[in-house]
């Protein structure tokens, strides 16, 4: 608890970093290029790139060279610079492929041409012809020199942190540009970090440059060193929990449980539990549960103000950015006064974990998207993908396709159900699956676990998961699985067989199924056609009066028949799957003539009726058999062969 008790912390040592994950999420019916896919992956090169010499402390001009040096290869531009802002001016700092000097050294007034827009903090600002823009306010002799240097197009991004402008970062091209959407957020990304880098690196300053003072009289001053000292250690330990390989959730919470000595709990921003932390506890060791405390009253107060609010013995810290609530630091002590600004500070460390894990999050979800169309799609496979499609080893292996989908159109809550079951491996282990949305709903190539046991493997279990899961959530779930493939071309048509089971499903207005689409057959083709065009007739039609009849007298007619059907006519097969005496099959027949009519066995029309009693069966498979403990194991069963006559 000592390293806490320094003094209290500036504005300028709260490093935020704003929110763009909605800028970087596809939407469902967008397919990510490899280009896109690899710019994806160098954005969050660079990213991890500042961060860690942010982390290691290293020289700032260097970072910063390095920045304007990726900005401009990531952008594919004509050069980057980096501008630094004075009381009333900016000028330009940085830069990588700019060759006048004169333009290598412009100071520009605030609110002037794009380079003083920019620095002004208030906007981002984009010309396509900045010589002929009639929207920016030019000065002559900085027009002579952009026309010297050959510029002509310019994005320039604010540099801003917790309120502070610290300048911009600019692209410019030799030729009239308009900058695509992806250039925009790239450069507005590396803009935030950098603000982020420029706020570390003055903070450092800012405690090395009272360091040499208080030294200067430290027989006074001596227990003020100290506490700086402890700042910097602080900072350094919670900046390796959050940068180092290792890095997530559980490491700061075990990071900060040293630092203050008593138990932590990171909660998300809806306050379920992320990670726990106790003094002295190793990776493996995870606290006890602790009965659940309602502070939903301490979390908003916190949230309101900015600052830490102790409540029933716990202080409470939220980690914000911006208007956006990420999660929350419980730690259990209620901690003095004077130390609740380094609990913030600490909480600032939590916002910029949370905002890394998101931005790993999202490019793992699109490589897994990426890697999924690369799977399930035509044509050859990126070469940045092949490795990972050998890894799966599907000759040896093999892999199934699961489809899911809630009946609402739009992907998203499948999704993160589909995801939360694949991805609940223990830490350590593979996730069971790749997951992305395609289609418009969410899909999954689950990989063998070698020679099939059953035929099916691990997907009916993981189908099963998806829709108790969806369950506890209120969503009645649908799930179509293929059968097992064993290359690329298999996985294409088995995604098609997963699909078409989901079609069949909500054709039938049946949700919270599962149902097997190499196993459907004609009637999958058909309820597919449905789906596709509601106007068409319905293989259900046929047996309506059955199903009519049934939910009137609580009867058995239409499973009666759909066995019948299956069974190849054999009257003693339907008796034996039925667990009811032959005699009994016969009466029920009769009444099945009866409600049908007398022909309903006719070759022309059984098929008919066959093709819907098959549907029916799929929408019913989990109604056990008559007598029987267990329902049927095939939710569309062969026909055993031709039978006797009744």
């Amino acid at each position: 608890m000592r390293a806490l008790g320094g003094g209290t912390m500036c504005a300028d040592t709260i490093v935020r970093m704003d929110r763009w994950r909605s800028a970087h999420t596809p939407r469902a019916d967008e397919a990510p290029s490899t280009a896109d896919f690899r710019r994806r992956a160098e954005l969050l090169d660079v990213v991890t790139e500042i961060a860690s010499r942010t982390t290691a402390r290293r020289d700032l001009g260097e970072a910063l060279e390095a920045i304007v040096r990726r900005t401009r290869e990531l952008t594919g531009s004509d050069m980057a610079y980096i501008a630094l802002n004075t009381a009333e001016e900016t000028f330009i700092r940085y830069s990588h492929g700019v060759r006048t000097p004169e333009y290598r050294t412009i100071r520009m007034p605030l609110g002037y041409g794009v380079l003083g827009r920019a620095a002004t903090g208030r906007a981002t600002v984009v010309t396509e012809d900045y010589l002929l823009d009639g929207t920016i306010t030019h000065l002559h002799d900085i027009d002579e020199i952009v026309r010297g240097e050959g510029v002509r197009a310019i994005l320039g991004v604010p540099m801003t942190l917790h309120g502070v402008v610290h300048g911009a970062l600019l692209v410019a091209d030799r030729s009239p540009r308009r900058y695509p959407e992806e250039v925009v957020d790239t450069v507005s990304v590396l803009a935030r970090h950098t603000s982020a880098a420029l706020a570390g690196a003055r903070r450092l300053e800012e405690v090395g440059a009272a360091l040499a003072r208080l030294h200067e009289d430290r027989d006074t001053h001596l227990e003020r060193i100290l506490d700086l000292q402890d700042v910097l250690e602080i900072d350094a330990r919670l900046l390796e929990s959050i940068t180092a390989p290792a890095a997530g959730p559980a490491a700061y919470a075990r990071a900060v449980a040293d630092l203050v000595g008593c138990r932590v709990d990171v909660l998300d921003a809806d306050a379920e539990p992320l990670a726990q932390g106790a003094p002295g506890r190793g990776a493996d060791e995870d606290p006890a549960p602790l009965p659940r405390v309602p502070l939903e009253h301490a979390i908003r107060t916190a949230r309101a103000t900015g600052h830490p609010v102790v409540d029933q013995g716990i202080t409470v810290a939220c980690a914000l950015s911006g208007d956006e609530h990420l999660g929350t630091l419980l730690v259990h002590d209620a901690l003095p006064v004077p130390l609740l600004p380094r609990i913030q500070r600490i909480a600032v460390f939590l916002t910029m974990l949370l905002l890394m894990v998101r931005v790993r999050t999202d490019d793992h979800h699109r490589h897994q998207r990426a890697l999924l169309d690369a799977l399930i799609g035509a044509g050859a496979v990126p070469g940045g993908l092949r490795g990972a499609v050998e890894a799966l080893e599907l000759p040896r292996r093999g892999a199934q396709v699961l489809a899911v989908e809630d009946g609402t159109g739009d992907p998203s809550t499948a999704l993160e159900v589909l995801r939360a079951c694949l991805e609940s491996a223990r830490e350590g282990e593979a996730p069971r699956g790749i997951v992305a949305p395609h289609q418009g709903h969410a899909c999954a190539v689950v990989p063998g676990r070698g020679a099939p046991r059953d035929g099916r493997d691990g997907a009916a279990e993981i189908a099963a998961e998806v829709i108790a899961a969806g369950r506890e959530r209120g969503v009645a779930m649908n799930v179509g699985v293929s059968g097992r493939c064993t290359d690329r071309e298999q996985l294409a048509a088995g995604h098609r067989d997963a699909a078409r089971a989901l079609a069949s499903l909500a054709a039938l207005g049946a949700w919270g199924r599962t149902a097997h689409g190499d196993q459907l057959g004609a009637v999958g083709l058909v309820l597919e056609a449905v789906r596709a065009d509601p106007r068409a007739r319905s293989p259900l039609d046929g047996i309506a009066p059955l199903i009519a009849d049934d939910a009137g007298r609580g009867g058995d007619l239409t499973r009666t028949a759909w066995v019948f059907a299956e069974s190849g006519g054999n009257v003693a097969r339907t008796a034996r799957r039925l667990f009811v005496h032959p005699n009994t099959v016969r009466q029920r027949l009769e009444r099945i003539g009866r409600v049908l009519g007398p022909d309903w066995r006719e070759p022309s029309r059984f098929l008919d009726l066959h093709l819907g009693l098959r549907a029916w069966a799929i929408a019913h498979a989990d109604r056990p058999q008559e007598g029987a403990a267990t329902p049927p194991d095939r939710t569309v069963a062969a026909v055993d062969g031709p039978g006797g006559a009744p």
